[in-house]
């Protein structure tokens, strides 16, 4: 290994190297001391072979500046950039003690599920930050997380390894550090579309890897396996992944289809970005899932995560009532993203939500269907309304003729009937049917009629009209707003 510094140099005149903490094929990373702060630093070296390759060197600039842009907790911050005496450059991180995931599953085997879903939501907290300025990682794995430890006893995850990411804000003068033929990252969590072609990369590539991470750090198994990296590559471009059951029994089903969907081939198939992938993830963590969840939610750019499918887990639809608007049911059913996992409150914004946008935005048939819905009703209520009046005009005029004797005794008849009950007799409303009182004789009856002779009225099989007395008291007629009442389905 050729360094630009040896172990107990100063750098730059305030950095004392102490030892080697990692090396790669193209850097090392050493720890430091700053001298005037007395603070550990990390710092990053490219090696003297990479240090003759201007695309690297190039890389290696670009990688301290996307650090720079990226504040969040889970990405280790970059605190200074040079250059050696000889020209090599160099990067001084915050120094973190720990491990990273890859020696931690060499440690402990399989990780239990919720604190395997939580570390995957700590590092989507980071990638989530980069997507909302463009950058995609490209070489997510567990080696490039690390389990950094706090002060406070706890660990935090930290993504490193920022440079093989993609900027998809770039201009045309660094277009070229991303080779259409060139294969970047590590093939064992690329996704086929990476493979092919590394400029193909977008922000769904990254939700592949998390996938496979996922299912690593739960399984200690990689779900496409080969004798060779040729068989590898066949499996990832050609194969289906191994049942996350099968590697895991005891897992959930419902996590078991989230990492499936990560793992489509079709890029258009998976999560279509990592807000989706952290909230169909978060009813599987711990009690620190659902802070990461609102994190990641506020680090993206969008009104209102993406629909997230049901999952195999649960099969439960919860109904919600929304107005019938714009061809929507009224009653509109919102699949649960796993078991029982959407809180009440969560429902309620997206019933808000859905209401709002029907209301705002009413589609053009709707008009045409109340207006025809109202013509409806208006031509049914004017039949229902000659309906009435034709049956009780012809009902007058058969029990009229009904009546014996002379004229006179018509209106003996009725003239008891309206002193009786004080309403106007029958010459003041001539066209106008008697209403009977509850409290008056009926017509029919002798003792109403006076010395009137009433022919026995021949038993009906017909009920009772509106407005006549009967054999029996009518059903209270119904009111308009009950008459007719249109079923919303």
């Amino acid at each position: 290994m050729s360094m630009p510094v040896a172990i107990g140099e100063t750098l730059a005149g305030k950095y004392r190297i102490e030892r080697v903490l990692g090396e790669g094929g193209m850097g090392v990373v050493v720890a430091a001391t700053h001298l005037q702060l007395e603070q550990v630093v990390a710092i990053k070296f490219l090696l003297a072979a990479a240090v003759k390759n201007e695309e690297l060197v190039a890389r290696f600039a670009r990688e301290a500046r996307v650090l720079a842009k990226l504040e969040g907790e889970h990405v280790g911050r970059v605190i200074d950039v040079g250059q050696t005496d000889d020209g090599s450059p160099y990067m001084v991180m915050e120094y973190l003690d720990g491990r990273d995931l890859e020696k931690e599953l060499e440690a402990r085997g399989a990780l239990p599920i919720a604190e395997a879903v939580d570390y995957v939501l700590q590092a989507i907290e980071a990638i989530a930050e980069a997507h909302n300025h463009g950058i995609v990682h490209r070489d997510l794995k567990p080696a490039n997380l690390f389990l950094a430890k706090k002060t406070n006893g706890g660990t935090s995850v930290k993504v490193l390894d920022f440079g093989i990411s993609k900027d998809t804000k770039q201009d045309v003068r660094e277009s070229g550090l991303t080779k259409a033929s060139a294969v970047m990252g590590s093939p064992l969590y690329m996704p086929p579309e990476q493979l092919s072609r590394a400029s193909d990369a977008d922000q769904r590539s990254d939700v592949w890897s998390l996938g496979v991470i996922l299912y690593e750090l739960t399984t200690t198994k990689l779900p496409f396996e080969g004798d060779s990296m040729p068989q590898l590559l066949t499996a990832v471009l050609h194969g289906k992944p191994t049942a996350l059951l099968t590697a895991r029994p005891d897992a959930p089903p419902g996590l078991a289809t989230i990492i499936e969907r990560c793992l489509e081939k079709d890029p258009a198939r998976r999560y279509q970005d990592v807000a989706g992938l952290a909230r169909a993830l978060g009813p599987y963590g711990n009690q620190r899932a659902a802070l990461s969840v609102e994190r990641i939610h506020a680090a993206l750019p969008f009104a209102f995560p993406p629909t997230v499918p049901p999952t195999r887990q649960s099969e439960e639809r919860i109904s919600v009532d929304v107005p019938s608007l714009g061809g929507f049911p009224r009653n509109a059913a919102f699949a649960s993203t796993a078991a029982s996992s959407m809180a009440p409150e969560k429902l309620a914004r997206q019933a808000a939500t859905l209401k709002m946008r029907v209301e705002k935005k009413p589609r053009p048939g709707m008009y045409a269907a109340l207006g025809g819905a109202g013509a409806v009703l208006l031509i049914a209520g004017v039949v229902t309304q000659r309906h009435v009046s034709s049956a009780a005009s012809s009902a007058g005029a058969v029990d009229a003729g009904r009546i014996e004797g002379p004229s006179t005794s018509s209106s003996a008849t009725a003239a008891p009937t309206a002193s009786a009950t004080g309403a106007p007799s029958d010459s003041a409303a001539p066209n106008s049917l008697p209403v009977p009182s509850p409290s008056s004789p009926s017509p029919a009856s002798p003792a109403a009629s006076g010395s009137a002779a009433i022919s026995p009225r021949p038993a009906r099989s017909a009920p009772p009209r509106a407005n006549m007395p009967g054999s029996s008291t009518p059903p209270p007629a119904p009111s308009h707003d009950s008459h007719w009442t249109p079923a919303l389905k």
